[in-house]
C-alpha cells in the first residue's frame, strides 16, 4: 500500500497543474503498453466510487490471461454488462469524431475515423485515449497527407480496407517515416496487385512489422515471391494472404524464404495452390519454420498433394487447414501414408468429399497418433468409416473429431459419443 501511495504522490506532483484525471491519462497515453499507468488510475477512479476502475482492472487482468484459461469467460461476462451499462458514458466524448471505439485494458484503443478527420483532429483524437489501431475511411485522395502525418507514429495497428486504391496507397505507406512502430497492417480489398507488393517489400518502413494483412488484392506468384525476398518484412510472424491469385511456386517462395526468418503463420485460403502453373524458380530453400498453413479452397487434389507434402520447408507443420478442397479418398490415403503428417497436431478436412475409404486410410495411419484436432465434418463418410475411427488405437490422444452425423446410425453415434465425449464435434 505504501508504494501505491508513493507511486501515485509521484503522478499527483507531477502533474499537480493539470487536472486531476488528466494526470493520470498523460502517463497513460505516454506508456501505452504499461499497466501500471492504468492500475494507477483504477485505483483513483475506485477511491471515487467510478464503476470504470473496476472495468480498467477487469480488462487488464483478461489482457494477461491465454486465450484457453477458463477464468477469460468470467471476467468476459462482467466485461460485457458493464460494457452495455456504461459505453454510452465512457465513449461519449468520442461523439462526433469516431465510431465503432473498441475498448483494450480499460480505454478506446481501436476506432473508425474518416481521413480528413484525422488530419483535421488527430491532435483531439490521441488526447482523449492510449489510441493504438485506426481503421482509416475514405482516405483516397488523401493518403498522401495521410502518410505524411508524424501521428501515424503513434499506432501499433493500422487498417486500410475496401478502397481500390491500388498501388498509391502502397508507394504512399511505402514511403511514410512515420511507421516504424506498427506492428499490425491490414490492406485488405485494395487491389494492390504484383506491383504494389513490390513497393511495399521494397520499403524500409516496416521494419517492427508483426503481422501484415493483403487478402483480396491480385497477388500472384510474383507478388509472393516479392514478399519472400524482401529485407523489409524480417521481422513478419504472421502473414494472411487469402483469395488472391497465388500458386504451388508462390507458396514455396514464401514457405522457404531465407528472409522470413520468424513467419510461423502463412493463410493461403482461396487461392490457386492446388492448380498446376509454370514453375518460378523461388531461389531461397529455408529451413521449416511454418507451425500453421491454410490451404483453404484451393483445389488441392490427388495430383496436388504429393507436390505439397514433398515441400521441405513444410515440414515441421503442427496445423494444416485443408478445407473445401479435392482431396476425396485418393487425395486422403497419400496424405495419411506420408511422414509429414506426423508432426500434425490439427488437421482440418471438412467437405473434400472423403467417405469410408478414406476414413479408414486415416484411421489406420502410422503417422496419426500426435493427433488432437481432426475435422472430417461435411463428408460422406458411412458406418464403416465411423468404425474405423472408433476402433483407431492412434487415435487416443484426439481432443476434437469432427464427423457428418447425418450420415451414421443412432448407434454408431452413442458409440462416438462414448468414445470421444466432450471432444466430439457434429
Amino acid at each position: 500500500m505504501m508504494q501505491f501511495e508513493s507511486r501515485r504522490d509521484v503522478c499527483y506532483n507531477r502533474f499537480r497543474n493539470m487536472s486531476e484525471d488528466d494526470a493520470f491519462l498523460t502517463p497513460i497515453r505516454e506508456r501505452p503498453d504499461d499497466d501500471g499507468p492504468r492500475l494507477i488510475y483504477a485505483d483513483y477512479l475506485d477511491d471515487r466510487g467510478d464503476l470504470r476502475g473496476t472495468f480498467i482492472r477487469l480488462q487488464c487482468a483478461k489482457a494477461r490471461l491465454n486465450d484457453d484459461d477458463p477464468r477469460r469467460i468470467v471476467l468476459g461476462e462482467q466485461e460485457f454488462y458493464l460494457l452495455e451499462a456504461y459505453r454510452h458514458l465512457w465513449t461519449a466524448n468520442f461523439r462526433g469524431l469516431t465510431s465503432a471505439e473498441e475498448f483494450q485494458r480499460g480505454f478506446v484503443e481501436s476506432v473508425n475515423l474518416e481521413a480528413r478527420v484525422f488530419l483535421l483532429r488527430s491532435e483531439e483524437l490521441f488526447r482523449l485515449a492510449p489510441i493504438r489501431h485506426i481503421r482509416l475511411l475514405d482516405a483516397g485522395g488523401l493518403i498522401r497527407q495521410i502518410a505524411s502525418s508524424p501521428d501515424l507514429a503513434r499506432l501499433a495497428e493500422l487498417t486500410i480496407g475496401m478502397q481500390h486504391m491500388g498501388e498509391r496507397l502502397a508507394r504512399a505507406l511505402a514511403e511514410s517515416p512515420h511507421l516504424e512502430n506498427l506492428r499490425i497492417l491490414r490492406l485488405p480489398r485494395n487491389r494492390l496487385g504484383d506491383a504494389g507488393v513490390a513497393a511495399l517489400a521494397g520499403s524500409g518502413s516496416f521494419a517492427n512489422l508483426k503481422h501484415l494483412d493483403l487478402r483480396e488484392n491480385v497477388i500472384g506468384d510474383l507478388g509472393a515471391r516479392n514478399l519472400a525476398s524482401s529485407r523489409g518484412f524480417e521481422q513478419l510472424e504472421s502473414l494472411d494472404l487469402p483469395m488472391n491469385q497465388i500458386g504451388f511456386p508462390g507458396l514455396e517462395a514464401l514457405a522457404g524464404s531465407n528472409r522470413l526468418q520468424h513467419l510461423t503463420s502463412l493463410a493461403l485460403g482461396l487461392n490457386q495452390v492446388g492448380t498446376p502453373r509454370s514453375p518460378i524458380e523461388s531461389g531461397d530453400r529455408g529451413e521449416p519454420r511454418l507451425t500453421h498453413l491454410d490451404l483453404s479452397d484451393n483445389n488441392v487434389n490427388p495430383f496436388s498433394i504429393g507436390s505439397l507434402i514433398s515441400v521441405p520447408s513444410l515440414r515441421g507443420l503442427n496445423s494444416l487447414d485443408l478445407n473445401r478442397n479435392l482431396m476425396g479418398n485418393a487425395g486422403v490415403e497419400i496424405l495419411a501414408g506420408a511422414p509429414f503428417l506426423a508432426t500434425l497436431r490439427n488437421v482440418s478436412l471438412n467437405s473434400n468429399n472423403i467417405r469410408d475409404e478414406g476414413a479408414r486410410a486415416i484411421a489406420r495411419s502410422a503417422y496419426i497418433s500426435g493427433l488432437e484436432e481432426l475435422d472430417l465434418r461435411f463428408n460422406p463418410i458411412g458406418e464403416a468409416g465411423a468404425q474405423a475411427l472408433l476402433e483407431s488405437a492412434n487415435l487416443r490422444p484426439l481432443k476434437y473429431l469432427g464427423v457428418a452425423y447425418l450420415e451414421l446410425s443412432p448407434q454408431t453415434r452413442r458409440a462416438l459419443q462414448a468414445r470421444f465425449g466432450t471432444r466430439l464435434k457434429t
